[in-house]
């Protein structure tokens, strides 16, 4: 795994060890951090449904001290974070730990440098075997539940998301059929 250099909204450059891309539907499902995850960067760790980071790598939002302030990057990190914490993270300006990051909800894991890519491969090997279209669904289908005050429209959304699941299946079932 080599590194990368990925450049935020604001010009930031930000040094990634290992950012690993296994796209479905959209979001991100596997991210390893392994230095300064600043601005943009910090909305890719927030929409990832796993993120790994070394215990020394730095996390921020530095925007408040040039006078700006993360409106869309901070968009979904209101359900990751609670506001009173994630104001605080917000306004200090200041860079702060992996282990406050996990402690914040933002990563998955913190590991030592020389479990890193261990790590990773266990997320990939548990990643890779299911099905995109069931993973895709899954994580919209807890995405939409998480917005349901109550079981039995929780209990609705699942069977909703179900038939969708089944109705994919069916999808592929007849594209290996007509091959």
């Amino acid at each position: 795994m080599g590194k990368q250099l990925i450049q935020s909204a604001l010009g930031q450059i930000m040094v990634l060890y290992c950012i690993l891309h296994i796209h479905i539907g959209g979001t991100d499902n596997l991210i390893g951090i392994d230095q300064l995850f600043q601005t943009m960067g910090m909305m890719i760790v927030a929409r990832a449904t796993f993120a790994v980071a070394l215990e020394e790598a730095k996390f921020g939002f530095p925007e408040i001290r040039s006078g700006a302030f993360p409106m869309v990057v901070m968009s979904p990190m209101v359900d990751l974070v609670p506001g009173k914490q994630f104001m605080r993270m917000i306004i200090s300006g200041e860079n702060f730990s992996a282990q406050a990051a996990k402690d914040a909800g933002f990563l998955t894991e913190v590991v030592k440098a020389g479990e890193f890519d261990a790590a990773i491969q266990r997320y990939v090997d548990m990643i890779i075997p299911v099905d995109r279209d069931v993973m895709r669904i899954g994580i919209r289908c807890y995405k939409e539940m998480c917005k349901c005050p109550e079981e039995t429209a929780r209990i609705q959304v699942g069977m909703k998301n179900l038939q969708d699941v089944w109705a994919a299946r069916n999808a592929a079932n007849k594209k290996k059929e007509a091959r």
